[in-house]
């Protein structure tokens, strides 16, 4: 298979560790004897491997909390304005559906004081009854003091800082100004600048100097027993 190592003086060695990934074309692995009590570093040349999506969302501002990114919006608007504003991103308004999504939002405005960011909840449609933007039912809450009150018609939730860092609130959904938080899904693209090609090894070549290969592998590797020399 793709992770196996290569059959060395007659010993099959095997791998117990992906140990590191280099830039752009050289993959370390750890691998072990299946007899012998002692360990090697194989330095494999390889095709460069696509760019994982979290690492082209999290760019330019967005942060990246398994599966989606974030962004923090600093300019007050209305909650219409916030929704739009990350939709034109391919985003949309954050749902905290857990305690753990409600602790990395947290920290996205940890030490602010003051401002409050739109959160993609609301009751516009039937007072009192909060529903995420999506339409889904709301599992998770994390109210502040005497919210969400009822007496708001039409209300939208943002979420507080300073003493109140996390706790939500309902506020009115056309007259009230706040920032916004966006949330964008992992399977959805930024449209990020393509990566530098790098060169794709000849498979027919010959190898480097110190390298070695066989006609069954597609790869040149080079052995190592310690890791500084690997």
């Amino acid at each position: 298979g793709k992770n196996n190592c290569p059959l060395l003086v007659s010993r099959v060695w095997f791998i117990v560790l992906y140990a590191y990934t280099l830039p752009s074309h050289l993959v370390v692995f750890s691998c072990r004897s299946l007899d012998v009590d002692r360990s090697l570093w194989i330095v494999v040349i390889s095709t460069p491997p696509q760019p994982f999506t979290s690492l082209s969302l999290s760019r330019q501002g967005w942060r990246w909390h398994s599966p989606a990114c974030y962004w923090v919006g600093e300019e007050q608007v209305t909650f219409e304005e916030g929704r739009k504003a990350c939709a034109g991103s391919g985003a949309t308004l954050i749902t905290i559906t857990n305690r753990f999504e409600q602790a990395f939002v947290n920290s996205l405005v940890f030490g602010r004081s003051g401002d409050s960011f739109w959160i993609a909840l609301l009751d516009q449609k039937s007072p009192g009854k909060f529903r995420w933007l999506s339409g889904d039912e709301v599992a998770y809450t994390n109210w502040n003091r005497d919210q969400p009150g009822g007496n708001i018609k039409g209300g939208c939730v943002t979420m507080e800082t300073g003493y109140a860092t996390g706790l939500w609130e309902v506020k009115d959904c056309a007259s009230a100004r706040a920032k916004f938080i966006c949330r964008l899904n992992q399977d959805t693209s930024l449209s990020p600048e393509p990566p530098t090609p790098h060169p794709t090894p000849s498979l027919t070549g010959s190898c480097p100097n110190g390298w070695k290969t066989n006609g069954k592998l597609h790869h040149c590797y080079k052995v190592s027993y310690t890791f500084t020399t690997a």
